[in-house]
Parts: C-alpha cells; sequence; structure tokens
C-alpha cells in the first residue's frame, strides 16, 4: 500500500476529533513536574478516538518505523511482531537501531502525537496450544517493551484452535496473560490494548465465552480493543449495517452496537479493516464506504477510532512462475550460477545483501561434508561436541520454518550469546561451519503464498542475528536439489525418490550404476543421475550426495557406508570431488563420515 492510500482516515478524523482537552496554561502546571512524571505523562493513555496502522512487511526505503509525517493523522504505530521467540520484522528492525537512534524516533513521534508500540503473536504464535506460560510469556514481553523504550504492547492472540475448542482454555490464558502484562506494564504509564477478531465478542458461539469473558474479568486492564472487522466471510461486515448495528447470523450480536450492547464501553471498540483488498481474505470497504460508517457510528454516541492493516501492503506472489521467477533471481545473487551480487538490481534488505556477500567471500573448498541434525538428542541442547562429528565440515541446525525456529534450530536461539560465541570458536577451530537449514519437508512456501523475498530478507536476518556461517535451502517439492548459500554447492537429495525401482542398467538410487537406459528417451528418474546433472550444467564441484546415515531415516536410497565409499571413489576417479551429505546426526557421526571417506577422501 502506497503511502498515499493512508487517506482512507482524514474524513473520520476531521470528524471524530474534538478540541484539546487541556487548557493553553497547562505548561504552566507541567513545568512543576520532574522529568520521571513528565515521561509516565507522555506515555499516559490517550484518549478515543485512537487511529491505529500496523506495520510488519518489509519496506525496502525504511527501517523500522516511518518519518512520523508520513503517517500523519494516525496516532498509534504498531511494529510487528514481538514473538515467544524473539522479535521479527518491524519490531526485530527496532532492535537493530541505538539507544539515541530510538531516543530521537520516539521524540519526534512524541511532538507528533502518536504513540509507538508492539504487537505480540500475529497468526504465526499460537501460545495456549503450544503450552506457553502466560505468566512467564507477559513477563518476557514487557521487559522487552521497557527495554526498547516503547509506549506500550497490542496483544494479537490468534490461536483459533484453542478458541474453537470452547473448554475456556483460551479465555483464562489471556485472562492471566493480561493480568502479568499489566503487573509489569502499569495502567496509565504504558498502553495495553488488544486485537481480537469481531466474531470472538458473540455471546452465544464460545464455550469458554470468548472475548466477553475476557472483557469481564480484565477489561479494566485494557486501554482499547483494535477489532478486526475482516477475514471473517465474504459478506461480513462488509455495509454499514452488519458493521454498525446488526451482524449475520453465523456470527451473532457482533456488529459494534451489539458488542456495546454486551458489555464493551463504545470508546473501546476501535473498528479494524484492511488498507486494499489484498490485505486481507475478506472485509475489505473503500475508504469512502467506510468514512460514511464512522460518521454514522460517531452520530449514535461512538468515538473509538479506526484501525488498519496495514503499512505499505505488499501484494504476494501466488504463482508458481511468479515465484520461481523471483526464485531464480536469488539464485543469481547468491552467485549459484555464477552471476555476481548486484545490490541496487533487487529489493533485498541492507541485512540481507551483506550477509550473501560475507558467504561468498567465506566459501570453503569442496569437498563438503554436510550433516544435518533435526531428532533432539538427550543431554544435548543445540549442536554437539566437535569431536562427535570429526571429519564432517558442515553442520546444518534444522529447521527454520516459515513462522519460526523449531528443533535443533530453535535450540540454538535458547543458548546465550556468550554460549553461542563459544561453541562458533570451537566449530571454526576445528574447520567446521554451523549453518541453519530452512523449509524441510514441512514448509511448502510456494504453495502458502510466502513471499520469496520478503521470506529472505526474514530467514537472512536470523542467521546474522544467531551468528551463523549461512543457510541451506532444504526446498521439498517432489524430487529436487538443496542449495547451500554458505557452499555454494548445491546437495542432490540422492534417496526417498517416489519412482518405483528401475530395470537393470537403468540408474537407481542405492546403486553407484552411471549406465543410461536404453529406451530413446530418458525418464525423470535418470536425469537425477549426478553425471547427467553435470552435464546439464551443474559443475561436479557443486554437487554434494547426500544419503541417509540408517534404512530408518529415509523411506529409501540407503547404502551402506561401504558401497557408498565405493561410489565415493568412482565418482571421484571421473572428476567429481564436491562432497557427501548425510541425514542426520546422531545416527550418522565421526565414524560413518571416516568410512566414507576412506577411499576417496581419507583423513
Amino acid at each position: 500500500m502506497k503511502i498515499t492510500s493512508l487517506g482512507i482516515f482524514a474524513i473520520p478524523i476531521i470528524a471524530i476529533c474534538s478540541a484539546s482537552a487541556f487548557p493553553a496554561n497547562a505548561t504552566t502546571a507541567l513545568d512543576l513536574l520532574d522529568h520521571n512524571a513528565r515521561e509516565v505523562l507522555k506515555r499516559a493513555t490517550p484518549a478515543a478516538p485512537h487511529f491505529v496502522v500496523y506495520a510488519d512487511s518489509y519496506d525496502p526505503s525504511t527501517t523500522g518505523p516511518p518519518a512520523a509525517s508520513a503517517i500523519k493523522g494516525f496516532n498509534v504505530f504498531a511494529l510487528s511482531f514481538l514473538l515467544i521467540e524473539g522479535a521479527w520484522d518491524k519490531a526485530y528492525e527496532w532492535t537493530t537501531f541505538t539507544d539515541a537512534q530510538r531516543t530521537t524516533i520516539k521524540s519526534q513521534y512524541a511532538s507528533a502525537g502518536i504513540k509507538l508500540v508492539v504487537s505480540v503473536f500475529g497468526s504465526t504464535d499460537v501460545p495456549t496450544s503450544t503450552n506457553a506460560d502466560p505468566v512467564a510469556t507477559a513477563n518476557t514481553m514487557a521487559a522487552w517493551v521497557k527495554k526498547y523504550q516503547l509506549d506500550g504492547i497490542d496483544v494479537d492472540y490468534e490461536d483459533f484452535n484453542a478458541f474453537d475448542a470452547g473448554d475456556g482454555k483460551a479465555e483464562a490464558w489471556l485472562i492471566s496473560f493480561t493480568k502479568q502484562l499489566r503487573t509489569q506494564l502499569p495502567q496509565g504509564t504504558y498502553l495495553l490494548t488488544h486485537a481480537p477478531v469481531a466474531p470472538w465478542f458473540s455471546p452465544t458461539q464460545w464455550g469458554g465465552g470468548g472475548y466477553l469473558k475476557v472483557h469481564s474479568s480484565v477489561g479494566s486492564l485494557i486501554d482499547w480493543y483494535n477489532i478486526q472487522f475482516y477475514n471473517q466471510g465474504t459478506s461480513e461486515y462488509t455495509t454499514c449495517a452488519n458493521l454498525l448495528t446488526t451482524s449475520s447470523s453465523t456470527w451473532p450480536q457482533t456488529a459494534v452496537f451489539q458488542i456495546s450492547a454486551n458489555g464493551v464501553p463504545l470508546e473501546k471498540i476501535v473498528i479494524g479493516k484492511p488498507a486494499t483488498a489484498s490485505d486481507a481474505s475478506n472485509g475489505f470497504m473503500s475508504t469512502s464506504t467506510l468514512a460514511s460508517c464512522l460518521q454514522q457510528a460517531k452520530n449514535k454516541g461512538w468515538t473509538g477510532g479506526a484501525m488498519v492493516w496495514e503499512l505499505n501492503s505488499i501484494e504476494h506472489s501466488t504463482t508458481m512462475k511468479t515465484a520461481f521467477a523471483v526464485f531464480a533471481g536469488l539464485l543469481s545473487l547468491v552467485g549459484i550460477c555464477g552471476y555476481p551480487l548486484e545490490p541496487h538490481t533487487h529489493n533485498m534488505s541492507e541485512t540481507a545483501v551483506k550477509f550473501i556477500s560475507d558467504a561468498k567471500a567465506a566459501v570453503p573448498a569442496a569437498p563438503h561434508f554436510v550433516i544435518y541434525s533435526d531428532a533432539p538428542v538427550s543431554g544435548e541442547t543445540g549442536p554437539p561436541p566437535v569431536s562427535q562429528i570429526q571429519g564432517f565440515n558442515v553442520f546444518a541446525l534444522s529447521f527454520l520454518l516459515t513462522n519460526g525456529a523449531f528443533d535443533k534450530a530453535q535450540e540454538w536461539t535458547t543458548l546465550s550469546n556468550s554460549q553461542r560465541t563459544t561453541i562458533k570458536s570451537q566449530y571454526a577451530a576445528a574447520g567446521i561451519k554451523l549453518i541453519v537449514s530452512v523449509f524441510g519437508s514441512t514448509d511448502a512456501p510456494t504453495t502458502n503464498g510466502a513471499d520469496p523475498v520478503a521470506t529472505a530478507n526474514t530467514m537472512a536476518a536470523w542467521v546474522k542475528k544467531y551468528q551463523l556461517d549461512g543457510v541451506d535451502v532444504d526446498y521439498e517439492v517432489s524430487i529436487f536439489l538443496k542449495i547451500s548459500v554458505s557452499g555454494r554447492s548445491l546437495v542432490g537429495i540422492f534417496y526417498n525418490s517416489a519412482e518405483n525401482p528401475t530395470p537393470a542398467g537403468n540408474l537407481s538410487l542405492d546403486t553407484c550404476s552411471y549406465n543410461l537406459p536404453s529406451a530413446s528417451k530418458p525418464t525423470q528418474r535418470d536425469r537425477l543421475n549426478t553425471q547427467l546433472i553435470a552435464a546439464s550444467g551443474v559443475p561436479l564441484s557443486k554437487l554434494v550426495i547426500g544419503k541417509p546415515a540408517l534404512t530408518s531415516d529415509a523411506s529409501e536410497g540407503f547404502m551402506s557406508t561401504s558401497t557408498l565409499a565405493s561410489c565415493v571413489s568412482q565418482a571421484k576417479a571421473k572428476g567429481w570431488s564436491a562432497g557427501v551429505m548425510v541425514w542426520e546426526f546422531p545416527d550418522a557421526a565421526a565414524s560413518w563420515i571416516k568410512a566414507v571417506r576412506s577411499q576417496a577422501f581419507p583423513e
């Protein structure tokens, strides 16, 4: 969404805002207050109306919040999102500033009458379903708000499975979380808002009581609700009538004045809408229609304000063609196909560009001996001691997904900076690169419409944040290839093929055969032969042969270490020298790679 689109709120602001509540000589009284008292007043809860804008998407022209002049008319800007595992996207960008930079921005926003808050959870986190402790989570997030000098916190809780269960656990979690937030972020000093979807206010749909239960328990602690009147059905909340006075039978009693009639003060109901039709699956209103609805609501005594998702909306690519076009561009950026890095011909962040440049400058020579680790290992958090993987030179923590780090990648985030530095130093001394593998069999980024550039930026920032040597792209669509940025090598996955066993003389994923079939047209499986891949333009030095450590580590394609060692030796004799990958530790360790390397690459 272009900044000019934010004219959406010009009419409502003029119609709703009244003259200042303070007399002209109020500064005389303020002069009597000390610095701490003034700081409290700066953060004190503003009176309605509230005009709230969220920002989550990557904007190549802006790091962190935009200039206050760019969002004139709004009075709350929400950096999104702070997750259970840490800050992401705009919230993370805020952490990259110095204290002095944050102080300057905060001062500019305060002068413009704009509060700066962080939004937590969003659609990514499901804290109740994942058994996150509400009190501990509140303490951690409140501490983050204080550390990074923000005016408050917005609770965008979207754990739909927990709410749909109707057992009251979602409501109880929210109540405990909100109480503890208020303990840490006192009312009148910090803002605390919630951003529920409108249907959750229905008095008849939720076994646990829904948001009316939350409001009756802790509503006095919540400054207002940024209610999402969108993504709830194609015809839901799309007219002034079903937005304001009478909702449909699908979500009964969830229009603005119906929610108020059930106990929520009108001044706490902020009407949330998407900025463009592409910012939500449904519920969009034109600016003129929304302005008319807000005027009607004001005439009936409502003054809550309006919320919009989101600033700088980006239309994501959803077709395979577009996604792969951008994906191919990213490959050229990292030098996979031999193209130079051109920082000014793409819209990747400076962080992502620097990461790729550093990775290209630190490429180890072949052969590459790569081992993955995904499964938990008893008594071990993060990567193993180097002695257990001697003979490998790349260790891949698995996996970083589009919705955050899991398994070994997540374990890495739980270590302190000093612990990570110590481990990295030990690995470097042993000549082992430590990287993260992304996606795996869990994520389907193209199918799910994930924006490839934004995803690359986010994952590159994660690599930098957690001090790793690179990233491995384990993109799994049928039989494909892994891409290792740190090693600039392609890692062939020569196992788990869905094809039937091939006839004698054809390429098989469990023999060393390099023969072509007698048929005139090679099959898809034949094209996965290492020599044929190389003949298609991929250098042999970039083809790392991947195998499972045990038969139980893959559905097929297993080779004994002696057979694989023989194949590796044969390949080396034909000019190949890329190396070997194995899935996974601890089924494979130092003894496994020693056996595989014994003929061609003895230590």
